[in-house]
Order: C-alpha cells, then structure tokens, then sequence
C-alpha cells in the first residue's frame, strides 16, 4: 500500500514537472522612453486586454507636470509648450481649446494612474517638443537646444540659446536666414512686425530635425558677418551704402529680381497650401516679361 502511494506520488510530481515546463511564460513587456542619451524601460501593465503605463514615471521622464483633483478624478498634465485636462471617468480630454477621445479611459489602479499606451502620441504630441518621435512601444526624444533670448542694437543681433547651437546661415539683401539644427524656437516669443525697429520681421518655422529663423531688417543696414561665441550666435551689422545720386544712376543697364523666398524657405503658407514662395517667383517672372517687353536696352535677370 505505501509502494504504491510512493508510485503516485512520483507520477504526480512527474505530471505537476512536466506542466510547469510546458505552460507559456508570460514575459513582461516594457515601454521603452529614451530622452536625450539616457533609455528607462516602463513597466506595461494589461488590464482587460489593454496596455498601460505609469503616468507619473513617464511625465517625470518627459519634464511635463501632472496635477491631480482626487475629488473630481481630474488630471491637468501641461509644460511650457501646451497642456491638457483628462479625467478617469471618461475618454474625452481637452487639449488647445478643442475637446477630443482617447481609444481609452485612464485608470486608476492599486494607487497608480496608468495611462493607455495606444493614446500617449495623440495625448503627449501637442506637449512635446517638436523633435519628439512616438511608436507603438517607444517614445524617442532627442537632445534639443531652444532660442532663449533675441537683442539687437544697431551693431550687432545677439540670439541666445540654451547650448551652442550646429547652425548654417543665408543672407539676402535684407533677410538673414538660419537654419540651426536639432533646435525648438517659441513661434509666438520670437515674432515680430513692426516698421520703427532693428529687426523689422522676425519669423520662426519649426520642423522635426531644424528650425529655421528669418530675420528682416531695416532697410539702411545690412549683415557683416555671423560669429559663435559658446551658445551665442552675433550678427555684426553695418549701415548700407547709399546709392548713387547722380544723373547717372537712372541709366540702367541690368535689373536683377530677387523673388524672395525660396529653396528651404516656403515663406508663409495659406489655408489651401499654396506656399508663398510659389506666389513670389511667379511674380517675378511677370515683372522679368513686362520689363523685357518695354525696356529692350534693359538685361533683366
């Protein structure tokens, strides 16, 4: 009798052996967030077939600021780009004005706020710097420098910014374009229009790997030269020379037309898309044809 309670006792560890090694083993997933050079893995947490994360670890990670109202279940998560109101009651939250849906409500859980992976990009996007690339499973964002601080006097433009900035440059006759790389400009800080200044327009254009800063100033000057000085960019100025007033300068031999805008530059884009540097090259042609047509001894080029 105790023989045979031995035999199925083995036979019984034997089984209980053989099903702890065949059963699948879950393997935790993680969602990896990398921010400048440095990588952290967030735990995935699944709840009802839905994948989710830790809200405060991946906003501490992020830099963005999380305020919680226990009573109503609301969340105010912002930064100094944007922010947006969420709650844990329902998918909607608003964002710039608009109210919009996540595919899923937040939780809360065993004193967690999980957030829902699927919803970080549309959710996090408006509060992020423009460099900042979304996946299904990670979240990638670059070191990135920001403008801080514009001065000019009426010898040089000082640009200020958070590290020294990699930067190519255009001049024209009077705009000075900078092309700075892996940079975020504050559009609405650095914009300007106005007739009675140094800088008569200042324009900032945004993209995922640069930024682009177009300069316009007063017509009596004109850019000597750009020097770096750490993470300062100088532009030297000098008062434009005057034309010529004599009664030879009427007699025109060559006209050139500048259209402006152009190559990496659109210029301003309308509500249809139609960009502005398409428009100014096609009126430079214009004038090009009107002027050969009435001016035979002028070279237009």
């Amino acid at each position: 009798m105790k023989e045979n309670r031995r035999v199925h006792a083995r036979i019984f560890f034997s089984l209980l052996v053989l099903i702890l090694f065949t059963l699948p083993i879950a393997a935790e997933q993680y969602y990896t967030c990398t921010v400048n050079t440095n990588t952290d893995s967030l735990i995935i947490y699944r709840q009802n077939n839905i994948d989710y994360i830790d809200l405060s670890i991946f906003t501490a990670l992020t830099g963005a600021d999380v305020h919680y109202k226990k009573v109503q279940e609301e969340l105010r998560i912002e930064t100094d780009r944007n922010y947006v109101i969420l709650s844990l009651k329902s998918p909607f939250y608003r964002s710039k004005g608009n109210v919009l849906k996540m595919n899923h409500t937040p939780l809360l859980h065993e004193g967690l706020i999980l957030f829902p992976v699927s919803s970080l990009e549309n959710v996090f996007k408006p509060l992020l710097p423009e460099n900042a690339d979304f996946s299904s499973s990670s979240l990638t964002l670059a070191a990135s420098i920001e403008l801080r601080r514009l001065e000019a006097n009426r010898e040089y433009i000082d640009l200020t910014f958070s590290a020294a900035p990699d930067y190519e440059s255009e001049i024209t006759m009077r705009d000075v374009i900078l092309f700075i790389k892996n940079c975020t400009i504050d559009t609405k800080k650095f914009k300007r229009k106005s007739n009675d200044s140094i800088i008569r327009v200042i324009e900032a254009i945004n993209d995922k790997k640069e930024a682009t800063l177009i300069l316009t100033l007063d017509p009596i000057l004109a850019v000597k030269y750009i020097e770096k000085r750490n993470n300062v960019l100088r532009i030297y100025l000098k008062k434009r020379e005057s034309q010529a007033t004599n009664k030879n300068a009427l007699k025109l031999n060559t006209i050139i037309v500048d259209a402006g805008h152009g190559g990496r530059d659109p210029g301003a884009i309308g509500p249809s898309g139609l960009k502005e540097k398409t428009m100014t090259l096609d009126i430079a042609i214009r004038l090009k044809k009107l002027i050969e047509a009435n001016h035979k001894n002028i070279k237009v080029v």
